[in-house]
């Protein structure tokens, strides 16, 4: 079974595996919590729509600052009200 997006191919893209577990993980609740109609009609879970938009770069993590061990926000690259 192949995992999509490949594993390898997200880390590369975040750089951290912290950082990107952490990311995909919170893009996945709010998607969750934003389209939950969608998500239950799609063949696909959040988490795999949240992997998908952090391999297409439309989801970046912001390093601005925080506590140790904090991310910061997620950042919508296409929207206009970013999150």
């Amino acid at each position: 079974m192949m995992i999509d997006p490949p594993i390898e191919e997200l880390r590369a893209k975040v750089g951290n595996e912290y950082l990107l577990t952490n990311l995909v993980a919170k893009r996945a609740k709010e998607l969750e919590k934003e389209i939950p109609d969608v998500i239950e009609h799609s063949q696909d879970k959040a988490i795999t729509l949240a992997a998908r938009e952090v391999l297409s770069g439309k989801i970046v993590a912001s390093k601005s600052g925080g506590k140790a061990g904090d991310f910061g926000r997620i950042v919508s690259t296409d929207s206009p009200n970013k999150k």
